[in-house]
């Protein structure tokens, strides 16, 4: 629906705000390596993963203190209250029509591709004007808005294929993809685990195409969370590099788009402003 903004979190705005008019920034991070990939439906059927064996692994959630886990408790607790904002009727006159369903990805892909599952498998996925892209957390699948896929399952270091460093050699997971409906262009992301965030950005609107690709040192980051806005892509990221902190960081946006090797990121401490929080997700322009 053309306009209509899903902010997760607005309140980050106002706290990336007033860091900046306090300068408390914790850490300014530029990339470790920067440069622009074939066209990534060559390299999905160029590039083949060599399949593992095991059983199914589990990322446990990382509790680093008592106090910690009896917050995730409460949470776990108020699930069973009634939400005062759950609708109980439709707010439209017209029902949307489905024109179309179609299976997307499983964990079974992760199976299938890399050998085994994942839990939590950390599905996600997003919607472009002729695009379908969808992240099952080793894995990575893209149809066009008539179910055709134009990419099977693959796993998602093909995108980082011939790029070198950590991203390209770690299949670490925690995936995230965005379209950015400003720009136009397709955002794939995950992380090396406590050391790199990874992103790739589509130079056009075509997710099949090429990618501008980033690494960004990210000591301590898990579960990290991204957001596109018009001026920045937003990030959280909880942080488990010595004691804990709840960060918060901003990517320059307009020099991701370039391919721009310069590009900022830059990061703030909200467990600094707000001790002992958890689980902050940053905001998300949709429309």
């Amino acid at each position: 629906m053309r306009g209509f903004f899903r902010v997760s979190l607005a309140m980050l705005l106002c706290f990336s705000y007033a860091w900046s008019q306090s300068g408390s920034v914790k850490k300014v991070i530029y990339p470790t390596k920067v440069d622009k990939s074939l066209p990534l439906i060559d390299l999905a059927k160029k590039y083949k993963a060599a399949p593992l064996s095991g059983q199914p692994r589990e990322i446990p959630n990382i509790l680093i203190t008592p106090a910690q886990k009896k917050l995730e408790e409460g949470k776990a607790q108020e699930v069973h209250k009634v939400d005062p904002a759950l609708q109980t009727s439709s707010p439209f006159s017209n029902a949307v029509t489905i024109n179309l369903n179609f299976d997307g990805a499983s964990n079974d892909d992760n199976s299938a591709v890399v050998g085994f599952k994942v839990a939590p498998p950390d599905p996600n996925m997003d919607v472009g004007p002729n695009h379908v892209v969808q992240m099952m957390n080793l894995v990575f699948t893209i149809w066009d808005k008539a179910g055709l896929e134009l990419v099977s399952p693959t796993s998602t270091d093909a995108l980082w294929a011939g790029f070198g460093g950590d991203c390209e050699f770690n299949n670490d997971g925690d995936p995230i993809v965005l379209y950015d409906h400003l720009a136009d262009r397709w955002i794939l992301t995950q992380f090396v685990f406590s050391s790199d965030q990874c992103i790739a950005v589509s130079t056009g609107p075509d997710p099949t195409g090429t990618y501008f690709r980033f690494e960004f040192s990210t000591p301590g980051n898990d579960y990290p969370k991204l957001g596109v806005m018009e001026d920045a892509i937003y990030a959280t990221i909880r942080n488990f590099s010595g004691v804990f902190q709840m960060d918060a960081g901003a990517f320059e946006r307009d020099k991701l788009l370039t391919g721009d090797p310069t590009a900022q990121m830059v990061m703030f401490s909200l467990s600094g402003q707000l001790p002992g929080i958890d689980g902050f997700i940053p905001s998300d322009l949709e429309g």
